[in-house]
């Protein structure tokens, strides 16, 4: 007997930002060059917390990190990460 996607995944209960990645994202191979900078860059984030928390930030995070633009971002300044570290949208480090 071949198991179900709800008794195979431990979705939290009324996320739907959770159960949306899971169905429409998870497992799905991505090859768009930003898209794959972007999980990277929240796998980094994720370092120590939950992937729902991440997921729930990250609207936040891609305001904040200009779409996880990497051409954006590489010209980031000092001064951009101070304003990143005041931003209590996303996660900084205290």
């Amino acid at each position: 007997m071949t198991a179900t996607p709800e008794e195979f995944c431990l979705i939290p209960e009324n996320d739907e930002v959770f159960q949306r990645y899971h169905d429409e994202e998870w497992g799905v191979p991505v090859v768009c060059d930003r898209a794959i900078f972007e999980k990277v860059c929240l796998e980094g984030f994720q370092s120590g917390l939950s992937w729902q928390t991440i997921l729930h930030r990250r609207d936040a995070l891609r305001q904040a990190f200009d779409d996880f633009s990497p051409a954006l971002l590489a010209r980031y300044s000092d001064s951009d990460v101070q304003r990143l570290m005041g931003n209590s949208r996303i996660i900084t480090r205290e």
